[in-house]
């Protein structure tokens, strides 16, 4: 529960912080968050399908099966994340004049949202990670590792948003790298658990081997989830693109409203997650 409620927390925190900058600032990042928000959890089978399936193999004591399950769902999460990552930076304008964003929003609005969805493929690689140690009953290094870049990123914002250390305040740019320096960092860190500690030989994630029924549940599990939760987002979207088109001072402050709102949902979903991996466990 706690690593979940990182995420959002973190997201009010950055809110707060381009909220003193103005209502522009404020309203390209709520398109942004919208946007992503809904493309990261139409691709949130990487977790919670993974950890329903390596949950079961986990159950049975079958690491071979953890392991490989593991590796097919990282190489979604790599042609995924390169696929969005790419579409993203070449139609981010295009984006946003879909959702209605004024002029004084759209520019750096977009700017924004490139930087930002360039990370796509290291949040993809820790959502896999976090997926596969629930699936073996690990879910305090995610929790850390959750900690460790949030943490970063919450730095980051405060120096490169304002300005400090000697470096110049870059404003809604400062919070779109701040944001991409802390998804690499935690890629990196979900890849150096993989296959730099014990979990690799006792899982065999060094054993690439291809193999079509552990690829095609990834696939049937997902499409079930990114129906449902796609149905969600695409609401939460609708209204963010609906406030849009009445200012850029509606649009932040519903901004704010949704954060707040996101922390309540997203904390209340860590009983969820406890009970996903669970039951995967014992079934």
């Amino acid at each position: 529960m706690l690593a979940i409620a990182s995420e959002p927390i973190l997201s009010l925190a950055d809110t707060a912080m381009l909220g003193h900058l103005g209502v522009e600032p404020l309203a390209a990042r709520a398109i942004a968050s919208s946007l992503i928000g809904a493309i990261y959890w139409i691709f949130g089978f990487l977790v919670f399908g993974t950890t329903t399936l390596i949950g079961h193999h986990h159950g049975a004591d079958d690491k071979e099966a953890c392991g490989e399950i593991c590796l097919h769902a990282l190489l979604i999460a790599v042609l995924g994340g390169v696929a969005v990552a790419g579409a993203g930076i070449l139609f981010a304008p295009h984006l946003y004049a879909l959702m209605g964003a004024q002029e004084s929003v759209l520019s750096g609005g977009a700017e924004y949202f490139r930087i930002r969805i360039a990370g796509t493929p290291f949040t993809f690689l820790f959502y896999v990670t976090v997926g596969f140690l629930r699936g073996v009953q690990d879910t305090r290094t995610p929790m850390l590792v959750a900690f460790s870049f949030n943490g970063l990123n919450l730095l980051l914002d405060y120096v490169l948003i304002y300005g400090a250390f000697g470096i110049p305040a870059l404003g809604l740019r400062g919070a779109a790298i701040a944001a991409l320096a802390s998804q690499i960092t935690g890629g990196v860190i979900c890849l150096r658990l993989l296959f730099f500690s014990s979990y690799c030989v006792r899982y065999g994630l060094n054993r690439w081997k291809w193999s079509r029924r552990r690829f095609l549940p990834l696939f049937s599990i997902g499409r079930d989830l990114a129906l449902r939760t796609g149905a969600l987002r695409f609401s939460l979207v609708f209204a963010t693109g609906t406030v849009a088109r009445m200012g850029a001072g509606p649009l932040s402050s519903h901004e704010i409203a949704l954060q707040l709102w996101l922390l309540c949902s997203d904390t209340i979903d860590g009983l969820a997650v406890a009970g996903q991996a669970l039951v995967a466990k014992y079934l």
